[in-house]
C-alpha cells in the first residue's frame, strides 16, 4: 500500500502540480493541511504544547492558528520537493533567479 501511494503521489500527483501555477499549489498546500491535521495528531499535539512554552501569553485560539500554519508550511515543503525535484547547483539559476551576488 505504502509503495501505491507513492506511486501516486510521485506520479500523477506529481504531473497534476507541474501544470499548477505557484499560487494554485500553495492553496492546495493549505487545503493539505487539515487533513494532515488529523493524520499527524501525535505531531500536532508535539507543536502545541512547544508552542505554549515560548508564548504564555498567546491564547489556545491562537497556537492552534500557528499550529495550522506550521502544517501549512510542511505541505508547502512537500509540494516543493515535489516540484523542484532534481533542483542541483548546476540548474537552480534555471528555477531562481539569483540577484545581486557575484
Amino acid at each position: 500500500m505504502a509503495d501505491f501511494l507513492k506511486w501516486i503521489v510521485w506520479g500523477p500527483f506529481r504531473s497534476v502540480l507541474l501544470v499548477l501555477p505557484y499560487g494554485m499549489i500553495t492553496r492546495l498546500a493549505r487545503w493539505f493541511s487539515f487533513p494532515a491535521g488529523f493524520v499527524l495528531r501525535g505531531e500536532r499535539r508535539y507543536l502545541t504544547r512547544e508552542y505554549g512554552r515560548p508564548f504564555p501569553e498567546k491564547t489556545k485560539g491562537e497556537i492552534r492558528r500557528m499550529v495550522r500554519k506550521t502544517l501549512a508550511l510542511l505541505c508547502l515543503n512537500e509540494f516543493d520537493s515535489l516540484l523542484h525535484a532534481k533542483l542541483s547547483p548546476e540548474n537552480i539559476e534555471d528555477e531562481l533567479p539569483v540577484t545581486g551576488l557575484d
